[in-house]
């Protein structure tokens, strides 16, 4: 008769059992499983599961964490799978064989995933980069396992790639096999990190710090500031007051006011976002479907966020809420016309003749 098991509740430490090969089997499978649940724990640290991470220094702990406990554990990984190996190589029977084969597979997947998005953890990558490589080789299962070296190696390229259209070209076509919507990795290894959104909710106007409510105020339309939402876009917050604005019976907008604020919910900038709804005019090519900003006004000097990232959230806005891409105007400030062209040299948008002037849209 088999002695008892001995179990130990350190992750260091393991249970045994006196079966040479259904030990093996206990520890490969112990081990992968550690992997796999630290893996999708990184793949979810963005989703309202891990709410006590919601700021980036502290998901930055939990990376570092996670890549020490990795490491400390790594040799012992090794040997588990050496082991693996040699018994692989000694007569079995095919039962056993291809129980050792499965678990040996498993283990060897879970350690490369693991190693490498510990390896990009302690090059002290971006934060969102390592939760998106982690949703990424959460979908490397058995069947895909064979491209998992290329799958990486590709991402190791792309991470020195610049030019947006070709980052988006080599994800695409990586994440391909694994039926993968490659948008959050491709935010993720862009120039500008992307700002998608992260939280909103619908407020009461009494909830709205004091001074964006006066800004909402000043606007054009004080008596019609409509619904308000509070949009959290990563670690950027805007404040939305959402209403029509008509102009006559030729055009009717329906406005979304954005309100960027600082943690402090101090105004860092306002900008007015614009889909010409109704009217004579509304079926234009120049006003249907393009859903465009007004001028962008900003602090240059002490805002926490670029004219580049507010054209961003603008773009994402749009396309969550309209399944439409952002456009510019044909006349804007200068700053806004500059964050367009460097939009648009790093593939995040391109330019196009609107009548006789030049126009802009978010690819």
């Amino acid at each position: 008769m088999l002695s008892p098991v001995t179990s130990y509740k350190r992750w260091g430490q393991e249970y045994v059992i006196p079966d040479n090969l259904e030990n093996i089997y206990l520890q490969l499978g112990r081990s992968s499983l550690i992997m796999a649940q630290l893996i999708n724990k990184i793949s979810v640290l963005n989703t309202d599961q891990f709410t006590k991470y919601e700021q980036s220094s502290k998901k930055r702990e939990f990376l570092d964490k996670v890549a020490k406990d990795f490491r400390n554990s790594e040799k012992k990984f090794l040997l588990q799978i050496s082991t693996s190996n040699f018994e692989l190589s000694q007569p079995n029977s095919p039962e056993d064989q291809k129980k050792l084969d499965f678990y040996t597979q498993i283990m060897e997947t879970y350690y490369l995933k693991m190693d490498f998005i510990t390896e990009l953890i302690e090059k002290n990558k971006n934060v969102n980069t390592v939760i998106a490589v982690a949703q990424t080789m959460s979908r490397v299962g058995r069947k895909t396992v064979d491209q998992l070296p290329d799958i990486i190696n590709g991402i190791m390229e792309v991470d020195q790639i610049k030019d947006v259209s070709l980052i988006r070209e080599k994800l695409t076509e990586l994440t391909k096999p694994l039926s993968l919507d490659a948008r959050d990795l491709i935010s993720a290894f862009s120039p500008i990190e992307t700002l998608k959104i992260s939280s909103d909710q619908i407020i009461d106007h009494d909830k709205v710090p004091q001074e964006v409510l006066e800004e909402l105020k000043r606007n054009k339309y004080p008596d019609n500031l409509g619904r308000i939402e509070k949009i959290n876009f990563k670690d950027k917050t805007a404040y939305v007051s959402s209403y029509l604005k008509e102009y006559s019976d030729r055009l009717s907008d329906y406005v979304d006011y954005f309100i960027f604020v600082d943690d402090n919910q101090k105004i860092i900038s306002h900008i007015e976002l614009r889909l010409v709804t109704d009217g004579l005019d509304a079926q234009k090519p120049y006003h249907k479907d393009k859903p465009n900003h007004g001028p962008l006004y900003f602090d240059k000097e002490n805002s926490t966020i670029s004219a580049e990232q507010v054209l961003l959230c603008l773009n994402e806005y749009c396309q969550d809420r309209n399944h439409l891409p952002l456009y510019s105007d044909t006349i804007m400030q200068p700053v806004v016309n500059s964050a367009w062209e460097k939009l648009t040299e790093q593939g995040y948008a391109k330019k196009f003749q609107e009548d006789i002037r030049n126009r802009y849209v978010m690819l």
